[in-house]
């Protein structure tokens, strides 16, 4: 149920961090590190398994700029 099939729609460096935005059936951007992102290899359409976990989701309205 909190797990979604997306694509790696773009990448952008946030500080410590790395803004991944992701597409599929739901629209999804997440933070990882800068470590993290590199061990998983992403990259512009690579697809992968979103996982949420819901104590840690956070939701903004659309056009939100978060």
């Amino acid at each position: 149920r909190n797990r979604f099939r997306v694509q790696v729609a773009g990448l952008a460096p946030a500080g410590a961090l790395v803004r991944v935005r992701l597409e599929g059936a739901v629209e999804l951007v997440a933070l990882v590190t800068r470590g993290s992102a590199d061990a998983l290899g992403l990259g512009a359409g690579r697809e992968l398994e979103a996982q949420l976990k819901a104590s840690a989701l956070r939701a903004y309205a659309a056009g939100s700029p978060r």
